[in-house]
């Protein structure tokens, strides 16, 4: 379909998506950034029904309309982590990552992948955090236990994702990088180049401010308390963006948070800690990635992946 150079970056959830889309692609001077911050270009509904619409239900005239509306740019790319096979504040374990990956091939067969990950222990702790934002009130263990039992965290399961795009756009067209060195010029910009991004204006790219910040543990004490009182996007049934019905939501989350986020207290406190919590993760993530090491050539114990 589309003959233009095409880079498309599926995510991962929780592995620097808002820096890339917000910050990174916004500096680059010679690609074309098609995000959730580019609402003139980005085909938001269309994006989100190749991510989220089941085969049973799928019709794919819907990638003809994508396809032939991104043949009149040149060099762009696509950033959306809905892509990665998990859905918008709908954890679903990434049962639809190869149907989308076919869709994407459908739409793009010539692009190009790139694929971020971050250790799994660092990841799930930081989707909790997410979750209690949008309006969780129950605590880490009964999370952990519910998305597990639940398969959803197989999502983190990198090994199956990533073989599923190799298979799909074939090896050399799939990219991985490690969250845990995205923010190193050096090493984005090698990265980038060696799977042919025009990098100018790469040097203009703020790597010290911080996107999209995790609650601290005072913040993340607080958080439940004002969504039971006042109300939350999860028991309002808001995705993006702002509500006017939720006045004191918005004014905690997205102004009042960030003050208290920069008290010390409980700063050392470990909340993500329970009996069998590292025993779990071990049992769920280590082989995979093992695995997943020798598939890209990276030793991953190095980066404290489990």
């Amino acid at each position: 379909m589309s003959k233009n150079r095409t880079f498309i970056h599926i995510g991962c959830h929780k592995a620097g998506s808002t820096f890339v889309q917000e910050e990174l692609l916004q500096k680059l001077k010679n690609i074309k950034p098609i995000t959730f911050f580019n609402k003139n270009e980005y085909l938001e509904k269309e994006f989100l029904y190749i991510s989220q619409c089941a085969d049973i239900y799928y019709e794919n005239n819907v990638e003809q309309v994508i396809s032939k509306y991104y043949q009149k740019f040149e060099d762009i790319f696509i950033s959306a982590e809905g892509l990665s096979g998990n859905g918008y504040n709908v954890f679903t374990g990434g049962f639809l990552i190869e149907s989308i990956a076919k869709r994407l091939h459908n739409i793009f067969p010539d692009g190009k992948i790139l694929i971020i990950i971050r250790n799994q222990k660092d990841a799930i702790e930081s989707y909790f955090k997410d979750d209690v934002k949008y309006g969780y009130l129950g605590d880490f263990q009964s999370w952990f236990n519910w998305r597990l039992n639940t398969c959803q965290l197989n999502y983190f399961k990198y090994f199956q994702l990533i073989k599923t795009y190799q298979n799909i756009f074939g090896k050399d067209k799939v990219k991985v990088m490690l969250f845990e060195n995205l923010f190193d010029l050096g090493y984005l910009k090698n990265i980038l180049d060696d799977f042919g991004v025009d990098t100018l204006g790469i040097d203009k790219v703020n790597f010290k401010r911080g996107y999209n910040k995790t609650y601290s543990p005072l913040s993340l004490k607080i958080t439940p308390i004002i969504n039971r009182i006042f109300g939350s996007k999860l028991t309002h049934g808001v995705t993006f963006g702002k509500d006017n019905r939720l006045k004191v939501y918005n004014l905690w989350r997205y102004q009042l948070s960030d003050y208290f986020n920069k008290i010390p207290i409980y700063k050392n406190k470990n909340k993500f800690n329970f009996d069998n919590y590292e025993k779990l993760l071990n049992d769920n993530f280590h082989e995979n990635n093992k695995k997943l090491s020798d598939l890209i050539d990276i030793n991953l114990n190095k980066y404290d992946y489990i």
